[in-house]
């Protein structure tokens, strides 16, 4: 009897410890995955096992949406707003970074003693103050820019060996990307597991370029050469998911950790439909705004407050509900100033209904010209979907595909849904104006590397164009722009112009893989007063201008000039305080 009682007291101790200890989170966000492709939302093809099983343990969210692509969406995931409220409605061009004076979900984290760690795919910027080691995490393990092989990325990166930047340099690796990423996340976990920890493990799988080991290939023989390495992409990340699992149950942390599973948009597995791949039974996909673009999975699995059984959630939530759902279940503050547009999901996870009834969520795809309302928007109420510019109006519910618009029997419910876009466009559009720059010259950051992807138009223009991946760079692609910077202390820097980056160790004649020679002649320069041309040297790595700078805003137009007079912005710049 005595021991029986002791067993019990133990079991009670126990369960105390965990309700009054902060729970880890683990927030997994997967790249261009959509709610399709996975075998527990009904795909019949891909092979998920360990997913699914999660599936089988945790909560779904049903109606959960975000944006229909990556930097838009990750924006709102970590400020708990509207992307548009913080200043980012595209993925290149200087739209795809947050303001700095946006305090973001790892800051709180911090704020309420959490260790935070970052990997993977980050895509909100990619100099100083926008990184994320900048912004609340206090370790990274991050590719560069949206993708293995983008420009900001570390050069020739792929999916295999894949080099990342840990905050202070770029650090090799060994092995398939997915693998490597989950490892490192579970030698952190290892590292911080007596303490609160949050995770934010961004993959970059299954964004393109896509593939997989061998193993995971040969399980999809019947299958198009494209969609056979996505979906073997999805399989290993599964093996992953399932490594990361069972580490947590050995580790004996799996009960008070909040293990989430999402992704940041629709699926980009055959975006033109030409294979009739299973897609939730819905249209659209990456970047559409119909419910595939936007909809996507939800898991929540947290066993300590008795969320590890399957129950489908159906209220319309959002990306930017995570931050308060959080602060909520850890126990930390928001400030009231906070401009929040998320709520929290726990009083849904407890089962109280009735405070998401009315609710309105707006999310948008890639925005060109943020001055015209409307634009590549999707208003969402209920089981209704406004879309193309507020004149198309589907019922979900009876229609998943969006087949039938039914605006025309319904004017006084389109009258009411373009009314609340309206007061959230008024909202949100003060900002629009406002300039993201890049600091350089700060004291404990004297070097930076810009890159072309980050150029912003030209004054007059209303759209720039970048070079956004290696393959432009190698290729000679050419696009002009400048960069916003501001200068934070005042003095002599030198800027290096290059066509490629400093790890390359290439000069300008240089030919990369699948490349080509371009000759380049003329550098130019202008930043603030200064005005400079150098003759380029071809067996140089890069053309060199030394001005004395003062501090404040500074746009800064670097071009090289081919032998033809073509010009395009440098596509890398190294600046350097003196």
């Amino acid at each position: 009897m005595r021991i029986w009682l002791a067993h019990i007291s133990l079991i009670l101790t126990q369960v105390i410890c965990i309700a009054s200890s902060p729970p880890n989170v683990v927030l997994i966000n997967v790249d261009d995955q959509g709610y399709g492709d996975l075998g527990c939302t009904g795909n019949e093809l891909i092979q998920t096992p360990h997913i699914d099983q999660l599936y089988a343990e945790s909560v779904h969210f049903t109606n959960y949406h975000v944006n229909s692509v990556c930097s838009p969406s990750r924006a709102a995931l970590m400020s708990g707003q509207n992307a548009a409220r913080v200043g980012v409605w595209h993925t290149l061009g200087g739209k795809e970074i947050m303001r700095a004076d946006v305090t973001l979900m790892p800051e709180y984290f911090r704020r309420a003693g959490y260790a935070t760690m970052m990997v993977g795919k980050w895509h909100n910027g990619d100099n100083y103050p926008f990184r994320p080691e900048d912004r609340g995490f206090e370790k990274v393990y991050r590719i560069g820019g949206g993708s293995p092989g983008q420009v900001p990325d570390y050069w020739g990166n792929g999916i295999f060996d894949t080099h990342y930047w840990n905050g202070r340099s770029w650090q090799s690796s060994d092995g398939f990307c997915t693998d490597v990423q989950f490892d490192a996340s579970m030698d952190y976990i290892r590292e911080n597991k007596n303490k609160p920890f949050f995770l934010y493990l961004a993959t970059t799988a299954v964004h393109s370029p896509v593939g997989a080991p061998d193993a995971y290939l040969d399980l999809y023989p019947q299958l198009e050469k494209r969609v056979r390495a996505f979906y073997a992409m999805v399989t290993n990340l599964d093996t992953n998911v399932g490594r990361l699992r069972t580490f947590l149950e050995q580790e004996g942390i799996s009960d008070n950790t909040i293990f989430i599973y999402t992704t940041d948009n629709g699926s980009a597995c055959d975006k033109n439909n030409q294979y009739n791949l299973f897609n939730g039974n819905m249209s659209g996909k990456k970047g559409s705004t119909y419910d595939g673009g936007h909809r996507v999975p939800l898991f929540i699995h947290w066993p300590a407050a008795g969320i590890d059984s399957p129950q489908d959630i159906g209220e319309l939530v959002a990306h930017y509900d995570l931050l308060p759902t959080f602060a909520d279940a850890c126990g930390f503050d928001l400030p009231a100033d906070a401009e929040l547009d998320g709520q929290s999901l726990l009083p849904l996870l407890k089962g109280k209904t009735g405070a998401f009834d009315n609710r309105v969520v707006i999310v948008e795809s890639k925005v060109n010209k943020r001055n015209v309302p409307y634009t590549s928007s999707a208003i969402l109420k209920g089981p209704w979907r406004l879309i193309n510019n507020g004149r198309e109006l589907y019922d979900v519910q009876s229609d998943p595909l969006q087949e039938l618009d039914v605006s025309k029997e319904h004017p006084e419910l389109i009258e009411s849904l373009r009314e609340s876009y309206d007061s959230w466009y008024e909202s949100v559009s003060p900002r629009f104006d406002d300039e993201v720059r890049v600091i350089i010259g700060t004291p404990n950051l004297a070097n930076e590397l810009l890159n072309c992807m980050d150029v912003c138009a030209r004054e007059g223009e209303s759209n720039g164009k970048q070079v956004w991946n290696q393959g432009g760079v190698s290729n000679g692609s050419m696009y002009q722009g400048i960069w916003k910077l501001k200068v934070a202390t005042a003095g002599e820097y030198t800027f290096k112009l290059r066509r490629f980056p400093p790890e390359s160790g290439l000069a300008f004649d240089a030919v990369p893989h699948k490349g080509k020679k371009v000759l380049f002649s003329e550098a130019q320069f202008k930043a603030g007063p200064h005005g400079l041309k150098k003759a380029v040297n071809m067996s140089a790595e890069s053309v060199d201008f030394t001005v004395v700078l003062e501090t404040g805003p500074l746009d800064l137009d670097a071009c090289l000039i081919d032998s033809k007079g073509q010009a395009t912005s440098a596509y890398y710049i190294e600046v350097q305080r003196n």
